[in-house]
């Protein structure tokens, strides 16, 4: 069993009606606090979640890497190909060191697997999925099962506040940034 802590905020803030396909900042707030956690520097960020979100969705804002509307259901949210640069920039905002990336266009069960036992965390970014459509989550662990079922994957998807389980299969189509976030 590959099981990590994971951090779940569900983008559902006092304020969530200004946020419109908002999952990249609620993904990359879990993010900055699991990591500020993990370094044991979570006075690095303000206690409220609201600001660090906040925070967050203004910098991506700013940088045109997240646009914060929903247009039929097809335009906005967050680039999936600069999601790298976005995550780096949000880290050095909090003066946490950046981690390091790895793109993984093409995933298979196998390199999710050996990424999680690196202790790395995934920044998953979905298209088309039969749930979440186009969205952007975090994979935290994976769980054996005992009767040999399907393994299951811890994922912090923005819409719960407790991680949903996902089998590999259920995960459908998928890239990833494997973050390597370590330690102190």
């Amino acid at each position: 069993m590959i099981a990590q802590e994971a951090y779940c905020t569900t983008g559902q803030f006092r304020d969530h009606d200004h946020y419109h396909r908002h999952c990249g900042p609620t993904a990359i707030t879990n993010l900055l606090l699991t990591t500020a956690m993990r370094r044991r520097q979570r006075g690095n960020l303000p206690q409220e979640t609201q600001k660090i979100f906040d925070r967050v969705a203004q910098i991506g804002r700013r940088r045109l890497v997240y646009i914060n509307m929903d247009l039929f259901h097809r335009f906005g949210g967050t680039s999936d190909a600069l999601a790298g640069f976005y995550l780096r920039r949000c880290f050095t905002e909090y003066r946490l060191r950046p981690p390091a990336l790895r793109f993984q266009p093409f995933p298979t069960e196998g390199s999710v697997t050996q990424a999680l036992e690196r202790g790395s965390v995934l920044y998953l970014q979905v298209r088309g999925h039969s749930r979440y459509g186009n969205h952007h989550m975090l994979c935290y662990g994976r769980e054996e099962q005992p009767d040999g079922a399907p393994a299951l994957y811890r994922i912090a998807d923005g819409w719960s506040n407790k991680p949903v389980r996902m089998t590999f299969k259920e995960l459908e189509h998928f890239r990833l940034l494997e973050v390597r976030i370590g330690g102190n």
